[in-house]
């Protein structure tokens, strides 16, 4: 209620010093509304869509993840009784994905620190107050 008395005495207060119809005037205004409330419902419902698809993807992450803790090592090895490889096999592909785990890991982890570093030192060179912080 408020905000239609404040868009009329706007409407009021432009038609004295705009040649427009203060029907016009109104039905633009009205229009404009429509338009950033429709904006809002459809930025909002995107909104709550991401935050549920966010949560289900999580509870599916961590339910994964508790039986693969538990039961990893038997799962692991039953895999291994399924695949159409040698004994041999399996242990250098195991040992191989493994190694490739560990690499992505470190390498992030290596990444990180190389890029924080560079930023720090960029901005120290640029005389930000508190680089480490932002680094």
């Amino acid at each position: 209620m408020f905000i239609v008395q404040l868009s009329d005495r706007a409407v009021v207060l432009a038609g004295r010093y705009i040649s427009i119809p203060v029907s016009d005037l109104q039905r633009a205004i009205l229009n404009q509304a429509e338009k950033a409330i429709a904006g809002l419902i459809t930025m909002s419902a995107g909104a709550l869509g991401s935050i549920t698809s966010l949560a289900l993807n999580a509870l599916i992450a961590f339910f994964v993840l508790f039986f693969l803790f538990r039961d990893g090592r038997s799962m692991l090895r039953r895999g291994a009784v399924v695949l159409p490889l040698k004994p041999d096999q399996v242990r250098r592909l195991v040992k191989c994905v493994k190694d490739t785990l560990n690499a992505i890991a470190y390498g992030t982890l290596a990444m990180a620190a190389i890029q924080g570093t560079l930023t720090t030192l960029a901005f120290w060179f640029l005389g930000l107050t508190s680089p480490v912080i932002w680094g």
